[in-house]
């Protein structure tokens, strides 16, 4: 093997080991503090575009009204879908124009630091994370969340699908009418819970 030809084979050496060694970085997530571009906090519905490819391909506006029970709150919301399922609900504000107030995300493939819909109590609970249970018994409706850099991450809770049996959420005290806030731990969830959406609110 000739000088020249040496060098070049401990150029391309030193190239593959620097790509090989280097640490991994995470994909940029779509997910911010401000929703999924381009379904964003303070962004007009009617701006936005009719699909984006690998996000979604069709939304609409949705007036819901509880009509049955009387116990879910009245919304309008823009509700995304992409190969029929849904994906995004972005809430709007009442006024004309329709602004996005709120975005949740439904997509296990959009991830925010590794996390979304579909990851297990379990992955949770190896963290740092504080968990708290939200809700009141006049709405009948609880929730229970995490923050992590002003994202939140909420279990479905609703008809306690994700209680375990003995967790706080079957001993609160029923005289609480107004929004409360409990910590929450590994025995108040049942071993199969996962996440069920990312939320993202106005700062």
């Amino acid at each position: 093997m000739n000088k020249k030809s040496f060098r070049l084979l401990t150029l391309l050496t030193t190239l593959l080991l620097s790509v090989s060694c280097s640490p991994k970085t995470e994909s940029q997530s779509p997910v911010s503090e401000k929703g999924v571009a381009p379904i964003l906090i303070g962004s007009q519905v009617s701006e936005l575009p009719d699909r984006v490819e690998g996000l979604y391909d069709s939304f609409e506006v949705i007036h819901f009204e509880d009509t049955e029970t009387g116990f879910l709150p009245s919304r309008i919301y823009a509700q995304f879908k992409r190969d029929g399922k849904v994906c995004f609900e972005a809430d709007l504000d009442e006024s004309g124009e329709q602004r996005i107030c709120s975005v949740h995300v439904f997509d296990p493939t959009i991830t925010y630091k590794g996390l979304g819909a579909g990851t297990p109590i379990s992955e949770i609970l190896k963290t740092e994370a504080q968990l708290y249970l939200t809700g009141n018994y006049s709405s009948c409706f609880f929730d229970a969340y995490f923050q992590l850099d002003n994202i939140c991450f909420a279990f479905d809770f609703f008809n306690g699908k994700s209680f375990s049996r003995t967790g706080k959420a079957r001993i609160i005290n029923r005289e609480f009418s107004e929004p409360t806030l409990f910590p929450l731990s590994a025995p108040d969830f049942q071993h199969d819970a996962v996440i069920s959406k990312i939320c993202i609110y106005p700062l």
